[in-house]
Parts: structure tokens; C-alpha cells; sequence
């Protein structure tokens, strides 16, 4: 003779329309196994432990309700909301953790490629060509860093966008920002085509780094991949052009300065 215990296994637990068998909910189930592997796991074999916490695990990320898996959450949170709460006022920011890449990145290669940072934050990284600090031009910035330079290099570094342009900023001696706004509009292949506005700032370069869609990549090993490819891409093509270019509209600019004319 046997007998037959007759379980009616839903993810709500719902009763069956046969009073014979009785209701039993997912969640309930998933307990049960946890609590068996916890009493025995002494004399569970590792095999056997393995495949049934599994087996809860599964049942929980696809039957439990997420109604239950809110509760529970609320219940850990009301438990631990002091450790919580500092664990979340100091989680990971992906928008930080890029901006501090990109730091170590232009530190790392400043003394090879004559590179250096410029004031910066967690949305803007800047950096500029230090061979263009010693014409006198480059420092007639003003209304934007400290450091006065009037030409600089910017990682714009959104939440869901990273792009690194070359920027013209505000300055006291117009005739450098527009002969570089004329010089960019000679070189398109490299540059862009832009207005430039007095005491305005103007993107006369942009290349995109890390685009919306790349975002969605679960594994951010991948995004900083992508950074560096592309960083490396700059330094060896368009940083040596965009340097040569650049350097010849200061040159000019200094000698008109510097001549009896001016």
C-alpha cells in the first residue's frame, strides 16, 4: 500500500479546484530547499548541495513574484538600512569611474606625447598640448580655466555619451581664435564645421568614443576596451595632425605679433 500526498505547485500558491490536493507556492518551495541545505549540508554531498541551492536559486529568478522578492527586499532593507545606505551613498558611478580612467590615461602618456591636464571634472576631462604653451597666445584665455589656455583638448563625458573634442574657448586675442576657426574650416577631413561667436566657446574637432548603444554592454571591462582603443587611435593619427596644424597658426600669429607692422 502507499500513499499519495498531492502538492498543487503554482507561483502564488493558488488553490486547486480539487480539495484533495494541497496549494503550495513557489516561494515556499524555494524556503524548504534552503532550509534542508542549511540543516544538512554537513551530510549533503557537494554535488548534491550544489544542485539543489541551484535549483532555489532558479525558482526564485523565475517563478517568485516580484511582489515577494519586494518584500524581501524591504525586509533586508529595514534590517540593514544603516550599512544600505552607506553602501549606496558610496556605490560605483560608472561616469566617475570613466573619468578617472581617462585621467590615469592622459597622465600615463603626457611625457611621450607632451600632454598635459588641464582643470577638469567628473563630465569634463581636459587636456592640452603643452607645446603650445610657450607662444603667449595660448594663455590669453579667460571666463574658463584657470590655467588660461585658450585652445584645449575635452573628454565630454556623459552618462550615456562619451565624445573627446578640441575646443576653442573665450580669449583676449581674437585674431588666434579665429585664424584656428579658419584653419579648422581649411582641414574638414579632420575637423568639423562650426561657428565661432566672440567670447563663445566652438568644437572645431569631435570624435565619438564610446556611443548610447555601447552603454548597454552588461560587462564595463568592455567600454574601457573601447576607451583605449580609441585613445590609442588619437594619439597615433589625429593628435600628430591636429598638433601640426595647430602649431603653425600660433607660429603665424606670434611672428604678426612679434613684426614692426603690428
Amino acid at each position: 500500500d502507499c500513499r499519495a500526498i498531492l502538492i498543487y505547485l503554482s507561483p502564488e500558491g493558488n488553490l486547486p479546484t480539487d480539495n484533495r490536493w494541497i496549494a503550495y507556492s513557489y516561494s515556499k518551495l524555494a524556503k524548504l530547499v534552503d532550509n534542508i541545505c542549511e540543516k544538512y549540508q554537513s551530510t549533503l554531498g557537494s554535488d548534491i548541495y550544489s544542485l539543489m541551492t541551484h535549483y532555489s536559486n532558479l525558482i526564485r529568478r523565475h517563478f517568485v513574484s516580484d511582489s515577494e522578492i519586494a518584500e524581501l527586499c524591504r525586509k533586508i532593507y529595514t534590517k540593514h538600512k544603516p550599512a544600505l545606505d552607506l553602501i549606496f551613498e558610496h556605490r560605483p558611478d560608472l561616469q566617475s569611474e570613466l573619468a578617472e580612467f581617462i585621467k590615469t590615461l592622459i597622465h600615463n602618456n603626457a611625457e611621450l606625447h607632451k600632454l598635459v591636464l588641464d582643470n577638469s571634472a567628473k563630465k569634463h576631462i581636459r587636456f592640452a598640448d603643452v607645446e603650445l604653451d610657450k607662444f603667449p597666445a595660448q594663455r590669453s584665455g579667460y571666463s574658463w580655466t584657470s590655467s588660461q589656455r585658450v585652445l584645449l583638448f575635452e573628454f565630454v563625458n556623459e552618462p550615456n555619451n562619451l565624445f573627446l573634442v578640441l575646443t576653442i574657448g573665450p580669449g583676449n586675442v581674437e585674431s588666434i581664435r579665429r585664424s584656428l576657426h579658419e584653419m579648422s574650416l581649411k582641414n574638414l577631413p579632420i575637423f568639423q564645421k562650426t561657428k565661432l561667436k566672440e567670447n563663445k566657446w566652438a568644437w572645431i574637432y569631435k570624435k565619438e568614443i564610446i556611443k548610447l548603444i555601447d552603454y548597454e554592454i552588461t560587462d564595463s571591462d568592455e567600454l574601457y576596451k573601447k576607451l583605449q582603443a580609441a585613445w590609442d587611435n588619437f594619439l597615433s593619427n589625429d593628435l600628430p595632425l591636429i598638433r601640426e596644424l595647430t602649431t603653425k597658426v600660433f607660429e603665424a600669429e606670434l611672428s604678426s605679433s612679434l613684426s614692426p607692422e603690428s
